[in-house]
Formats: C-alpha cells, sequence, structure tokens
C-alpha cells in the first residue's frame, strides 16, 4: 500500500490563517474596548439606514433640501429597533385624517418623528390620545428650523384649521443647525450687512450623501468591522456632502451671499423667522427642549441655556424636559428615546399644554 503524503504546507498554512482570524479578532475588540461612547455613536450614523438619506425612504426637495417619500410602508431596522413606518399622503408619519384641520401642530426633528419606535408609542401619538385633541405629526429627520418655517408654510393650506396651536420640539443641535454652509443639503440663513437672507438647498449634495448610504459589500464591512472602518476612512474618505464657504466647487461671493452665523448665533433669528411666519395665520407658537443623553448624565450643555434665554427673549412660552427624563430612557448607541423618553413626554407636554389653558376642561 502507497505511503500517505505529507502535506506539512496545509498545517502551516491553516495555523498561519487561523492565528491572522484571532489576531485580528483580539485587535477589533481591544479597538471597540478603547474607543469612546461619542465616537461609536458617530461611527453608527455613518452606517445606520438614515431614514432621510436613503433612496427608498426620501427624496430631495428644492426648497427644503430632502423629505420623506410619501405614502411609505417601510421597515425601519437599526442594532437598537427593529420597528415600521408608514407616512401619509404629505409624507408625515401620521394617519390620513390627522391632516384634516388638526387642532395641534407639531413641528420638529426625528424624536418628533418617532425614530426608534412604533407609531403609537411616539409622543404625538400618545399625547393625542390622551388630550382627545387631534394632532399633527411633522416631525421630519434631520430638518432644522427653517425647514420646519418652510414645511409649514408650504403644506399649511391643506391642513389648516380653526383654533390651531403649533408646538415646535428642539434638540440641541437645532440651536445652531440653521447655519449651514452654502454647499449643502439644507437651506440656511445667512448676514448680508444688516439683513438676514436664505439660500437654497444644493441637490448635488444631497445625492452624494443619498450615495454614501446605499446598501454594498464595501459599506457592511465597514459597518461590522471597526478596524476596516478605520482603515477606508484613512485611504478612501469619499465625497464630502457638506463644505465650508470658499471651499465649494459653486462660485461664492460674500456680498450676494451673504456670510455664515456662528453656531448659536443663527438660533433667534430662526425663530424669528418661524415667528414670522406664524403670524401670517395667526397661529400662536409653544416650545419644547429635549436633552441630548449627555446632558442626563452629568455633561455640559452648552445649548440648553441658550433655549431657555431665546425663548424668554422672544416670549415664547416653553418646557425644558430635562427634569423628567433619565439616561434609561434613551437608546445606549442610537441615543433616541426609547418608548419610555416619548410616554414621559407626552405626558409632560401634556401638562405643561394644559397649565398654558389649551387643552378642554374635560382632559385637562
Amino acid at each position: 500500500m502507497p505511503k500517505k503524503k505529507n502535506r506539512p504546507w496545509v498545517w502551516n498554512f491553516g495555523l498561519l490563517l487561523g492565528s491572522t482570524l484571532f489576531a485580528l479578532l483580539l485587535a477589533e475588540l481591544m479597538a471597540r474596548d478603547l474607543v469612546s461612547h461619542e465616537f461609536l455613536r458617530i461611527r453608527y450614523y455613518r452606517f445606520a439606514t438614515v431614514l432621510n438619506l436613503i433612496p427608498e425612504t426620501s427624496e430631495f426637495d428644492e426648497k427644503l433640501g430632502f423629505k420623506i417619500r410619501p405614502n411609505l410602508d417601510y421597515e425601519f431596522v437599526n442594532p437598537d429597533y427593529d420597528t415600521h413606518v408608514r407616512t401619509n399622503s404629505m409624507g408625515f408619519r401620521d394617519d390620513e385624517e390627522s391632516l384634516d384641520s388638526p387642532r395641534f401642530l407639531f413641528l420638529g426633528d426625528s424624536f418628533t418623528f418617532g425614530w426608534g419606535v412604533e407609531e403609537e408609542e411616539g409622543f404625538v401619538s400618545l399625547f393625542e390620545k390622551r388630550s382627545g385633541e387631534k394632532s399633527l405629526n411633522m416631525g421630519v429627520p434631520g430638518y432644522n428650523i427653517i425647514q420646519e418655517t418652510r414645511l409649514l408654510d408650504m403644506t399649511y393650506p391643506r391642513i389648516q384649521g380653526e383654533d390651531q396651536v403649533v408646538v415646535l420640539v428642539l434638540y440641541d443641535n437645532d440651536v445652531y443647525e440653521n447655519s449651514y454652509p452654502l454647499y449643502s443639503p439644507f437651506p440656511t440663513i445667512r448676514k448680508k450687512g444688516d439683513e438676514i437672507i436664505q439660500r437654497d438647498p444644493v441637490e448635488e449634495c444631497f445625492r452624494i450623501a443619498q450615495v454614501q448610504h446605499i446598501p454594498s459589500f464595501k459599506r457592511n464591512l465597514r459597518r461590522w468591522s471597526l478596524l476596516a472602518d478605520l482603515a477606508m476612512l484613512h485611504l478612501d474618505p469619499g465625497e464630502p456632502a457638506i463644505l465650508p464657504d470658499g471651499e465649494s466647487p459653486i462660485d461664492y461671493d460674500p456680498e450676494t451671499d451673504g456670510v455664515a452665523f456662528t453656531l448659536t448665533e443663527s438660533f433667534e433669528p430662526a425663530l424669528r423667522l418661524l415667528q414670522s411666519e406664524l403670524e401670517k395665520h395667526d397661529l400662536p407658537l409653544y416650545a419644547v427642549y429635549i436633552p441630548p443623553v449627555g446632558g442626563l448624565a452629568g455633561e455640559r450643555r452648552p445649548f440648553a441655556d441658550t433655549f431657555n434665554e431665546t425663548m424668554d427673549k422672544l416670549g415664547i412660552p416653553h418646557l425644558d424636559l430635562t427634569p423628567f427624563l433619565t439616561v434609561e430612557d434613551y437608546y445606549f448607541i442610537d441615543c433616541h428615546w426609547r418608548p419610555s423618553g416619548h410616554t414621559k413626554a407626552a405626558n409632560a407636554i401634556f401638562d405643561f399644554l394644559g397649565n398654558q389653558g389649551l387643552l378642554r376642561p374635560e382632559t385637562n
């Protein structure tokens, strides 16, 4: 009987491959252990399913920059949650009946939209159920105050009714997101001498952002491996969707286009713009502040004071939700509210608007 040949190279190759994979796994675990929670959160949003950017759920709008598609029926899944998103004929995460003369109009971003929870678990739905007042959820993920103002202007003829109230729900980033550069997918306000001017979004920027969020092998590899992400980020940082004035491919003339506000400087003029729009329709404005999870964990809250001071200055009745929430009400990485956060917010807003005399006696 012939002797079996020894194949030491097979054993050596297997040993080398196994050792390499083990070393990579160990390096991956060590890297994840060393990075900060803030880094993980930022990285998460580079690879998460972002409703306002992926082609299946979003579309460009020349005035708003982007919007959620109407009549949507979509399974919205990220590591922290698995939810279902439906929108009505106007692209709002609400039923069709709510478009017919709603009493309360809730403007806001992803928190108002109900990011990470089912529609009936969102605070707008919970407030409507408790108060008995028809309420329309006009929240759109990623929106700034300029977009919310334009959205109201564009949609109000369809949703107009009697004795209506606008509730503006703000998060920390709303203090500064109204001052984006010209080359961005957002409408923005700018300074031109003593004048405040508006500039429209750039479609090319939105398309770049969409391409970056289309699923692919490369994107999935970077999503699941921190080491692969860091390597590819160094080798191919990608095309930026937002560029500072003077660095963008579009012509920039300060005399025509004005100059950008500083981070917090744009907050007050953006609110004044919204107030001016509401005055056209004789609509009262109330505001609600959502603290970031870091603000509940003892970190510095640089924009909370700006919110309260500006609201007092402009005479806008407002509610700070900080005392009502805990860290446990937020998803760990995603940092949006769990259902418990929405429940607490709905109850606090109910009490706040009731104390303002805006609810019917039988529900207040």
